[in-house]
């Protein structure tokens, strides 16, 4: 899942992020209500533009960009293993009036 925009919430290991019905990752986190913020370094600024601008919903994006996905310990989803980081999320709640998703 690409997105633009996160933030901690608390100092309790809580995120925000924002996005919406016009994004075909909000689909899969209302039905799935999982996945991985992944942390590239900074060699992989191209592979993340390019993901940035194109839809999972017409393309395998770990085969177009040549990620290896790897399986997590905590949700299905698949973590990315050339990123520095990947932590697993749950949603835990949708604030429906701005369409925020709270991990």
């Amino acid at each position: 899942m690409t997105i633009s925009w996160t933030m901690v919430l608390d100092f309790t290991p809580v995120f925000a992020i924002a996005t919406g019905a016009w994004n075909y990752s909000f689909a899969a986190l209302r039905k799935t209500k999982e996945c991985v913020i992944a942390i590239p370094t900074v060699d992989l600024l191209d592979q993340v533009v390019g993901i940035g601008t194109c839809t999972g919903a017409d393309t395998d994006k770990f085969a177009k960009f040549n990620f290896t996905a790897l399986s997590g310990k905590v949700v299905k989803a698949p973590l990315i293993k050339e990123c520095l980081a990947n932590i697993e999320c749950k949603v835990t709640d949708i604030v429906r009036k701005h369409s925020i998703v709270v991990l």
